[in-house]
């Protein structure tokens, strides 16, 4: 309501005025249209395809119509400027005989693209975990284990990954990474629009825990499943711990909805799926550091559940990431490569223990730890701005040790950024924040 710019532009308008109308034909707003000039038209739409966000796999274009900017081929344009209408409510922009779809203004309008976003996470939660789009589905998951039918529904839970029914560690982590790490930074951006399913809407279904919150939630039950389970199992005990149930090619062999394959068979997907656990540090560190921050975020909801969590990732960072931290590890029947690079996880795990504990043992570890990483000279050289001197963050493992992903910024495998941004928002931002956390100016 209190954005200045909102237009519409119209192309080739028949008249020099629009209004802006209700839903009943009433006027809002009417002003003059301003023209912008005529334009090139490039009837030409360009679709390229990529796998993994990397590889182009196809290339689609109309061809038919040209780029000449001859007479034929330009179109005037104009604006309509309606940003002084103020009004909450639902309009179209009226040209001529010419009508826009409709539109809402109000307040809460950007809001929506966020919570829009978040909705998706409900057609991809699998166990009990109230969808919008499917029943309870896989509610068998856990058979895979030791103990068969009896532990059957002990790994039930998370989110389905990408189009599959397969839970993946690493993308399971990456995705519970990202939702609680926007939580932490930005709580106040996060809405109680729903109740626990995106079925449940204002006024009746919000349940006063944010949505982003709840949503993470999902992430941390089933990690906590896989913990416990890991437990009972004695993997834990062997410096391991399950990591994705289900990733076989069996899941492919049968589309249908998520909620009918405990009865299909196994061949097509079937109980009992297959538990796989890790054998390294990587996603056991996301798990970690997700789970740390979690903690700290749901204490004030259930304080006993929150010390729960915060229990089990210290446990995982001392029994399974730190016996492992020289190598990544990977599910046997892993379906995304293995990390060429893991450093980033195991800071992200010390960096949310740090910031759920208060215990600077996790610090020393991210930054001050020579057995991790040890580059003296970032130290003493000031223009080497993404450098560390020790620690995860000095990694130990690429040439230069740079704290740095290479390539693209946003991944699965790429949780370099999510540490930097926690360390610099929670800890670093400024004099009398830092000085809370006992870190002095000069660091």
């Amino acid at each position: 309501t209190d954005d200045p710019h909102k237009r519409a532009l119209v192309g080739s308008p028949k008249v020099t005025t629009f209004r802006v109308v209700r839903p009943n034909g009433t006027v809002a707003f009417n002003g003059n249209l301003a023209p912008q000039g005529s334009f090139p038209y490039k009837g030409r739409m360009l679709i390229k395809g990529y796998y993994n966000s990397i590889n182009l796999l196809y290339t689609f274009r109309n061809t038919n119509d040209t780029d000449s900017a001859s007479a034929t081929s330009t179109e005037s344009i104009s604006a309509a400027d309606f940003g002084a209408l103020t009004e909450e409510g639902t309009f179209r922009v009226v040209v001529g005989t010419d009508t826009s779809l409709p539109f809402d203004i109000r307040p809460t309008i950007y809001n929506d693209i966020f919570e829009t976003s978040l909705k998706y996470f409900g057609i991809e939660r699998s166990g009990d975990d109230p969808s919008q789009m499917h029943a309870p589905s896989h509610m068998k998951d856990g058979s895979g284990r030791p103990g068969g039918d009896a532990v059957a529904g002990s790994l039930k839970g998370g989110w389905y990954d990408c189009g599959d029914y397969f839970k993946v560690g690493q993308t399971d982590a990456y995705a519970f990474t990202n939702l609680i790490l926007a939580y932490t930074l930005w709580p106040q951006k996060a809405e109680d629009r729903y109740g626990n399913s995106y079925n449940d809407t204002i006024p009746f279904g919000n349940d006063g825990i944010p949505d982003l919150l709840r949503e993470s939630k999902v992430g941390a039950d089933y990690v906590m499943r896989l913990y416990r389970a890991s437990e009972e199992d004695g993997l834990l005990a062997k410096k391991d711990m399950y990591q994705e149930v289900g990733v076989w090619n069996n899941d492919h062999q049968l589309w249908d909805l998520p909620d009918r394959q405990d009865l299909a068979p196994v061949a097509k997907g079937g109980a009992p799926r297959p538990v796989d656990k890790g054998a390294g540090a990587a996603v056991a560190a996301q798990f970690a550091g997700s789970l740390a921050l979690f903690a700290k975020a749901w204490y004030p909801f259930d304080p006993a559940y929150a010390d729960s969590c915060l229990a089990a990732a210290k446990d995982i960072y001392k029994r399974v990431v730190i016996p492992n931290w020289e190598t990544p590890g990977y599910a046997p029947t892993m379906f995304y490569i293995t990390q060429g690079r893991w450093d980033d996880d195991l800071a992200w795990a010390a960096t949310g223990l740090w910031y759920a504990t208060g215990d600077t043992a996790y610090k020393f570890d991210l930054m001050g730890n020579t057995a991790y990483g040890n580059y003296p000279a970032a130290r003493i050289n000031a223009s080497q701005k993404e450098f560390f001197w020790a620690g995860f963050l000095s990694s130990k493992y690429t040439n230069g040790h740079l704290f740095s992903p290479g390539g693209w910024v946003m991944d699965y495998q790429n949780t370099f950024v999510h540490s930097i941004w926690m360390m610099w928002k929670m800890f670093y931002r400024n004099d009398t924040l830092a000085a809370k956390w006992c870190i002095g100016a000069a660091e």
